[in-house]
């Protein structure tokens, strides 16, 4: 039988797996992570996501090996720098773009956010891939800002060569997959787009129709499913939450698409305004490979409908990142004999106190000064120097937020 010693050790390393597994599936306490997120999301711009679009647009059809490919690939390197970003990268012979956010605890795991940049000759192929490209730069653009910080990196991939079969995100998948936690970092999931702007129906209406929603599309006979499937599900709450206007939908048969090579490897979706097969395949979208393919053909509620894609999108790579505001706030906590009575802003009826992991490390019930029970806590050594997050619950069972550097 095992010693009372042995049996303990046993027992916390139980609860410090159960922990870590708990972790890896919610980074930050649910309120915490929904107020990092939210921010994020409303800094996301529609008139930012329209000129990007408009940008690549103007350059024409991008069809691949041709002079407006080219410059669609130095113009998307330039606004990666216009960014802030110095970590562009071109790869494979087709000259895949990309750059990426590094996590500031697990930078060598990663989520790709993808989409791609050439398009067919026969219009400027806003739609079909310059709306996904505008999606992938916005995402970039508000992940640059140097404050925000997230657990896992995300890197922000412009494919080439998809018009002529996703040659460009084959290349990827062969070059780097075998090299997956040492020269490559681990592929924790992968979300591709790819045509976001029009649903009008099948057969198509001058309008949108009352059913318009966002596709997220999984293959469910490869041998990721399981772990598609459960990412889907989370880019369909991350629409609830976040998506401004319109719902979406999960389907299982994802098709030509650049999240086609990772199926077998990792959780791949691909996100669209249409099931592919059953929609678009049969006409419903008909600016798809069509002259209709122009800027300015769409109207407010298509840019709306791709603009709600932007929304779904990072506000749910925020989840699953672990995205956390590093701006600290400076708060001084009054001695205990000059402030014998709190002042009526410090008290709540609930406190917790989490680290920049969402690692609850204190909490109290009952009514209490928050600003007393943290000195306290510091005091005794409970908290080490570092940043925590303080969440206090109101009579009124309203959450607050404050940032705290603990110097020791």
């Amino acid at each position: 039988m095992a010693s009372k010693p042995t049996l303990f050790l046993i027992l916390n390393r139980i609860v410090f797996i159960l922990s870590l597994l708990t972790f890896t599936a919610a980074a930050y306490p649910p309120e915490y992570d929904s107020l990092v997120a939210r921010a994020v999301v409303d800094s996301l711009d529609i008139d930012q996501f329209k000129a990007f679009d408009k940008g690549l647009a103007d350059l024409g059809g991008r069809e691949y090996g041709t002079q407006s490919n080219s410059q669609a690939r130095q113009w998307l390197q330039n606004k990666l720098e216009d960014l802030g970003y110095n970590n562009i990268e071109l790869q494979s012979n087709y000259q895949n773009v990309y750059c990426t956010k590094l996590g500031s605890i697990s930078p060598d795991s990663m989520y790709i956010v993808s989409a791609h940049y050439d398009g067919m000759p026969v219009a400027e192929a806003a739609n079909d891939d310059a709306s996904g490209c505008a999606l992938v730069l916005e995402g970039a653009r508000v992940f640059a800002n140097p404050l925000i910080k997230t657990h896992y990196s995300i890197r922000f991939i412009l494919w080439n060569a998809e018009e002529k079969g996703l040659l460009g995100a084959k290349a990827y998948v062969d070059e780097r997959e075998p090299y997956q936690g040492s020269a490559e970092p681990v592929w924790l999931g992968m979300i591709q787009h790819d045509m976001i702007l029009y649903d009008h129906g099948l057969p198509p209406q001058p309008t949108q129709v009352a059913g318009t929603d966002i596709d997220v599309e999984y293959q469910a006979n490869s041998q990721a499913a399981a772990k598609s499937l459960a990412l889907a599900e989370e880019l369909f709450d991350g629409c609830e939450a976040y998506a401004s206007d319109y719902p979406a939908d999960i389907g299982t048969r994802m098709s030509n698409t650049d999240s086609d090579p990772f199926k077998n490897y990792i959780a791949a979706v691909s996100i669209r305004e249409n099931e592919r097969l059953a929609e678009i395949g049969q006409g419903a979208d008909p600016t798809w490979h069509t002259q209709y393919d122009e800027y300015d053909y769409f109207s407010d509620e298509d840019w709306l409908l791709g603009f709600n894609c932007v929304q779904m999108t990072i506000g749910t790579i925020c989840r699953l990142a672990g995205v956390y505001d590093s701006t600290p706030v400076s708060i001084e906590i009054p001695h205990t004999n000059i402030q014998k009575q709190p002042v009526l802003s410090t008290i709540a009826k609930e406190i917790k106190i989490f680290d920049t992991l969402g690692r609850k490390i204190a909490e109290h019930h009952g009514s209490c000064n928050w600003l007393q029970y943290y000195k306290g806590l510091k005091n005794r050594k409970v908290l080490p120097a570092g940043l925590y997050i303080i969440q206090m619950i109101d009579t009124k069972d309203n959450s607050k937020y404050r940032f705290l550097q603990a110097v020791n």
